[in-house]
């Protein structure tokens, strides 16, 4: 037996076990839960914070990233600036399906490339004078 197949066994004995016996499961994590609320809680709120930093370095990676593959610069001033300076504005509105910022937080990189694909890198200070002058 693979050990694929072993593992598939095994994730169906345990299913069965916990269709078998679920309410003895549930109150037994019910009276844990009580009887070590605060732990459970600091734990919680640990892992949140732990999850929350992950996000943001990887959402900060991707940013680099992307402004390092359009050129690092921005297109209309030619400065170089910090990476939280930097917009990506797109070029014909209607084309954005999405806002740039917000697919940094995925792990899809095809979708990140298909929406940077319609956008110019501009410093902040020349991406609101793009859209004041449009």
């Amino acid at each position: 037996m693979s050990e694929e197949e072993r593992k598939e066994r095994q994730r169906e004995r345990d299913k069965r076990y916990y269709e078998a016996h679920k309410e003895a499961i549930l109150a037994q994590k019910k009276e844990y839960y009580k009887a070590n609320k605060e732990d459970v809680l600091a734990r919680v709120t640990e892992y949140n914070a732990q999850h929350r930093e992950r996000v943001k370095k990887e959402r900060e990676a991707r940013k680099l990233a992307a402004i390092a593959r359009m050129g690092g610069c921005c297109a209309d001033c030619k400065q170089t600036f910090h990476h939280s300076m930097y917009d990506f504005h797109h070029l014909n509105p209607t084309d954005k399906e999405h806002e740039p910022y917000r697919l940094f937080a995925q792990k899809d990189q095809d979708r990140i490339d298909n929406e940077l694909a319609k956008c110019v890198l501009l410093c902040s200070n020349c991406h609101r004078f793009r859209h004041y002058t449009d």
